[in-house]
């Protein structure tokens, strides 16, 4: 490989965790607006917003993951088994937030309940994918 291919090889992996770190910074902007708007009649722009970043933020995992998979990042199988399992997550994070934006346009407190429930459930996740 030429010294410009892995010049470029390291931009791409560099940019695609930089999309992955504007996901997380972007976060508390939604969280604000969910936490003004949710009990008004104007909560479901906040919903659809705070989940649609969330889906946006999945996408990034999925592709932070993938480059490391197809990159040949990760040494040990272990680590490859559980880096294979974050990207799986990750397809079923971004179906899912993708879900309660769409239905956070009717039913918008019930959907940040969902939501809510469903950082519970990530949190579980990871405890439980540390111990293993």
């Amino acid at each position: 490989m030429t010294s410009a291919a892995v010049a470029v090889t390291i931009a791409v992996r560099r940019h695609r965790k930089l999309f992955m770190l504007l996901t997380v910074v972007f976060i508390p902007f939604p969280t604000a607006l969910l936490g003004e708007f949710l009990r008004t009649d104007h909560s479901a722009p906040a919903v659809v917003l705070y989940d649609a970043v969330l889906a946006v933020q999945a996408i990034a995992w999925i592709v932070v993951t993938g480059t490391a998979l197809r990159g040949r990042l990760i040494i040990d199988d272990r680590s490859i088994a559980t880096i294979r399992e974050n990207n799986r997550n990750g397809y079923g994070a971004f179906a899912l937030y993708s879900l309660l934006a769409i239905t956070a346009l009717w039913f918008p407190v019930v959907i940040a309940v969902i939501t809510t429930l469903s950082w519970i459930f990530w949190l579980m996740l990871g405890i439980r994918m540390k111990r293993v």
